[in-house]
């Protein structure tokens, strides 16, 4: 009984943490890089591209630019942040992602195969408070992830390895590609 209260206590807090910062957190261009990266090799990796269709800022050549929100992690873990941003067909989510020291590499919390439930690291925001959601968006520091509708080959391949150094595996190489759902 204590474990699920001390977890919901423990989140709490980095929520508290986290939407009580004033102003936009300085993240260094490597982690930024690593963390869109991450985005979109695991878009990738899921086949999850073609959902996009209608989100963000419609490119040239078939592409859609969407917004990331960057807010600062837990301190005592070094390069980890709070993200908020659309994770196509799940929504816009609020999920932890930690970076590789040198910023070369960054963790995603949790993955589209076993979902988001409505409390931990990893979840999708329409559990949270819409106004401090809003709030947060205002606060943090604002990338932007481009999703191709239509990727090349290379780009899959050069996900799919990233993706196997991150998580050991690639969801795309375990089930092969799927046909994405509307």
């Amino acid at each position: 009984m204590l474990k699920p209260l001390s977890v919901c206590l423990s989140f709490a807090y980095l929520v508290v943490v986290c939407f009580a910062q004033e102003a936009p957190p300085k993240v260094p261009e490597a982690d930024a890089r690593a963390i869109v990266s991450g985005i979109e090799d695991e878009i990738y990796d899921y086949h999850l591209q073609e959902n996009y269709h209608e989100i963000g800022e419609l490119l040239s050549g078939e592409r859609t630019k969407v917004p990331v929100y960057v807010l600062p992690g837990p301190k005592s873990t070094g390069h980890a942040y709070f993200l908020i941003y659309r994770l196509m067909p799940y929504g816009e989510m609020y999920r932890l992602v930690s970076v590789r020291e040198d910023g070369s590499l960054a963790w995603l919390n949790r993955n589209p195969a076993i979902g988001f439930p409505p409390h931990g690291a990893a979840m999708q925001t329409v559990y949270l408070d819409d106004d401090e959601i809003c709030s947060a968006k205002h606060r943090a520091a604002k990338f932007f992830f481009v999703v191709e509708m239509n990727p090349t080959k290379e780009r899959i391949k050069e996900a799919v390895e990233r993706q196997k150094t991150r998580y050991g595996f690639s969801q795309l190489e375990r089930e092969g590609p799927k046909k994405p759902k509307r």
